[in-house]
């Protein structure tokens, strides 16, 4: 076993313990958002509201809920039909709980909780040249779609369909522009500490050239691991500037993952273990979804480099809904648990139902990269079976592209 001291400054990963989740200043952050949109909003209601007296409290209800939902799904229609403009590809897109995403080549459907966001979508980029125009085009497809949509929809109700205005149409159209116009004001201020909203990103394009350039590097990064680059050649200068500044904004923990993921490839203990211990401190900060990734990366971190059982262990404790981590992850986890207590053999075992759901649930080139690294992991296995038995053998600090690219696959933002 690699004694903990020997992986510098990580005292939160030593510890076991996931730091507790901060929620107040999120709450008052979305909250002052809202009243922005609200308030942006009050005028539209002026345009009808003869029609609104004639509806009951719950067909009012049902009706908000309605286009609500709806000004949702074209705020993030407006992000995949723009991210479809510049060249982007799809990755995912997230309604409420409901989540649409490609893993593994194949689109899986699954509900998310805890993410903190009415709705999420997700694209690669193709290329990296002009990524930044291509970026804040992407970026405002959603609140554009927004004002967009309210604006038809009000010039409709007021020419094309005139006759309608007494009429519940008149109240459905109202509430669609009122709540579209907010959604668009709200995601365009950028109010929020993590820089995730839209109006967040676009300011940060325009007027913070370190904090751009980390959002931009990272993007890149992920431009080379759907090409198929191992995280091992990702470019160090690109690393480097996803990692600065040192703040505590969510594009900070994605640096300093994909950082980890790279370092861990690369088989280098000490810095990936420098910048796993970045994450954790500002997992105060992450969704549970996340908080619960990081706690299980770093119960693999325990058990495969510093080989210590009962602290990988511990770290598995901390997880909150282990059950909704997909069955690779929760099968990748336990190999590495299982080598940590020196049972190699249920550990091969364990490695074979992995190869086999590998070869099952996913296709295409995820199912190649996936198949040769894991035939690499199992030669690694094999090589602590057979030093178990050599008491004077130095300890093998090793990583697999397995690990790298699990970890990178599940659902982060």
């Amino acid at each position: 076993m690699i004694p903990p001291d020997a992986i510098p400054n990580t005292p939160i990963l030593c510890s076991g313990v996931l730091p507790s989740r901060i929620r107040a200043k999120q709450i008052l952050s979305s909250l002052v958002g809202f009243l922005i949109g609200v308030g942006a909003g009050l005028p539209l209601i002026a345009l009808d509201t003869a029609a609104v007296d004639r509806m009951n409290g719950q067909t009012l209800l049902v009706s908000w809920i309605s286009v609500s939902f709806l000004a949702i799904v074209l705020h993030e229609l407006g992000h995949l039909t723009a991210g479809w403009a510049v060249g982007f590809h799809f990755s995912s897109i997230q309604i409420g709980p409901l989540s649409l995403r490609i893993q593994y080549g194949v689109l899986r459907v699954r509900f998310v909780s805890g993410q903190g966001a009415l709705g999420y979508a997700g694209m690669h980029v193709n290329r990296v040249l002009r990524l930044r125009r291509r970026l804040l085009i992407y970026v405002a497809g959603g609140p554009t779609a927004n004002l967009l949509s309210a604006v038809v929809m009000i010039l409709m109700l007021n020419n094309a369909f005139s006759v309608l205005r007494p009429t519940w149409v008149a109240v459905f159209a109202v509430q669609f522009a009122y709540i579209s116009v907010a959604f668009a004001v709200l995601s365009l201020w950028p109010f929020w500490s993590s820089s995730r909203s839209d109006g967040a990103r676009i300011a940060m394009l325009f007027r913070s050239r370190t904090r751009a350039r980390r959002w931009l590097s990272i993007v890149a990064v992920r431009y080379l691991q759907n090409s198929g680059t191992r995280p091992r050649q990702w470019k160090s200068t690109w690393l480097k500037s996803a990692t600065l500044p040192d703040d505590r904004r969510f594009d900070a923990f994605l640096g300093n993952w994909i950082s980890y993921i790279s370092a861990n490839d690369r088989k280098d203990a000490n810095v990936a273990g420098h910048h796993l211990e970045k994450c954790l401190e500002l997992a105060s900060t992450l969704p549970n979804s996340t908080r619960d990734t990081l706690a299980q990366e770093s119960a693999v971190f325990a058990a495969w480099f510093l080989k210590d059982a009962p602290l990988s262990e511990k770290w598995h404790g901390q997880l909150r809904k282990p059950k909704q981590l997909n069955r690779l992850l929760q099968i990748r986890v336990q190999i590495a648990m299982l080598c940590a207590r020196g049972n190699f053999d249920a550990a091969v075992s364990t490695w074979q139902e992995g190869a086999k759901f590998i070869d099952q649930a996913t296709s295409g080139a995820s199912r190649d990269r996936l198949r040769e690294s894991f035939a690499e992991w199992r030669e690694e296995i094999e090589t602590r079976k057979n030093r178990q038995s050599e008491p004077s053998a130095q300890p093998i600090v090793t990583a697999k592209q397995t690990e790298t690219e699990l970890a990178q696959e599940n659902e982060l933002a």
